[in-house]
């Protein structure tokens, strides 16, 4: 069974999505998932499809706190459009056969693994100039505020984590 490597790239990046959503819903709208999308597909009710992973999800959690204009969406809407587009083709272009990477003593695994790992430095790389595409969207006062902003996210976290962690030691 042949798996398109950066298609369970882009399934596994989609995963994430949901956070994404929730993080950037805008003050008193409802994050939706469409008709038409999956679990792993949703779509913010103003940006409409959201890839995004660890590094965007972040990033788009934040920009939910600095009050965007509409044109600043707008903006993201778009570069959040084209970067799904551009993974769904980089999906179809970086293809790894998962039963060979799935079997180390397969003669062919070595070569499977490094276009694995070459494809998530890609990915990674990807998502992080996604990510500084939407930072560049952001107000010079709004790039000042983000650093408190990320912070008060990292302690919201920590203490969910803590919390979760206390409770399920009961």
């Amino acid at each position: 069974m042949k798996l398109n490597s950066g298609m369970l790239v882009v399934a596994i990046a989609s995963i994430s999505v949901g956070t994404a959503v929730t993080a950037l819903a805008v003050e008193g709208a409802d994050t939706t998932t469409s008709s038409t999308a999956s679990a792993h597909h949703r779509t913010h009710p103003v940006l409409g499809p959201m890839p995004s992973s660890l590094l965007v999800a972040t990033t788009l959690r934040a920009t939910k706190q600095l009050n965007l204009t509409a044109a600043q969406q707008s903006q993201i809407r778009t570069i959040l459009q084209n970067a799904h587009t551009q993974a769904k083709a980089n999906a179809q272009a970086n293809s790894v056969d998962i039963a060979v990477l799935g079997n180390p003593s397969d003669p062919n695994y070595a070569t499977a693994l490094q276009t694995f790992k070459t494809n998530t430095t890609n990915r990674i790389q990807e998502e992080s100039n996604l990510q500084g595409q939407i930072i560049n969207v952001l107000t010079p006062e709004q790039k000042e505020k983000l650093p408190t902003v990320l912070a008060s996210i990292k302690a919201r976290r920590t203490a969910a984590a803590e919390q979760h962690h206390t409770g399920s030691m009961r």
